[in-house]
């Protein structure tokens, strides 16, 4: 077991693997270039967290029998990846998620209420970048958040809440989006080739220049009371 020290005074470039942290707090902290492999975090505050270049893979951060979760609010996470781990139930708001990758994570029932993935370079410039490829984010909160060119392809978005949010551009191919709630969703520009549409509700959705098949559009125009004949 390992408490905060051991994480704060990690030089950049270190590895930790099969450890375990219980209840630690790295709010306000700085990370930078840290490796983290089969490594399990029950009850951890993550909260402003200032950290750049952190891998973790194969790493737990949501204890099933006492469904304790972790806490990122607030972090400012850049080009951070996490492969293959478990934030079932965490709090991601009002983060920043730069450049961040997600692929093959269970995320059911996180939150990433007002999460932004962008970088302001000058008042009128930014760039946006983030992904959760292959990931599980069924029941996911996603409200009022600007996630702009996000890559969700693969993805299970079933129940997922994007009320208010902003997915411009965003790639959501071959993704489950069953039963979402999407009142005030910015699409524009989105592409949602492949992607299942059931509980869809266009009316209350900006869809300008969505890129769908055939088929999909279908599905879509019945939302509108529309028949295709």
């Amino acid at each position: 077991m390992a408490d905060s020290s051991n994480l704060t005074d990690l030089s950049p470039g270190a590895t930790l693997e099969n450890q375990t942290f219980v209840g630690i707090s790295l709010k306000g902290r700085e990370l930078e270039d840290i490796v983290f492999k089969h490594c399990e975090f029950t009850g951890c505050e993550f909260d402003s967290l200032k950290a750049r270049n952190l891998v973790f893979s194969h790493c737990r951060f949501y204890e099933k029998d006492s469904e304790t979760a972790c806490s990122f609010k607030f972090a400012s996470l850049k080009d951070c990846e996490f492969t293959d781990c478990d934030l079932t139930l965490c709090d991601l708001s009002r983060c920043n998620l730069y450049q961040c990758r997600f692929h093959q994570c269970q995320l059911s029932g996180s939150r990433f209420g007002d999460t932004s993935n962008e970088l302001t370079l000058t008042a009128s410039v930014s760039m946006h970048g983030l992904s959760f490829t292959d990931c599980n984010l069924a029941y996911a909160d996603f409200s009022d958040a600007n996630l702009a060119e996000t890559d969700f392809s693969g993805s299970r978005l079933s129940h997922v809440q994007l009320d208010r949010a902003n997915l411009t551009d965003a790639v959501l191919t071959d993704c489950e989006l069953h039963d979402v709630s999407g009142e005030d969703l910015i699409l524009r520009g989105a592409d949602l080739r492949g992607a299942t549409l059931g509980g869809l509700d266009v009316r209350l959705i900006d869809v300008t220049d969505v890129r769908v098949h055939s088929e999909q559009a279908t599905i879509l125009l019945e939302t509108l009371g529309m028949r295709i004949d």
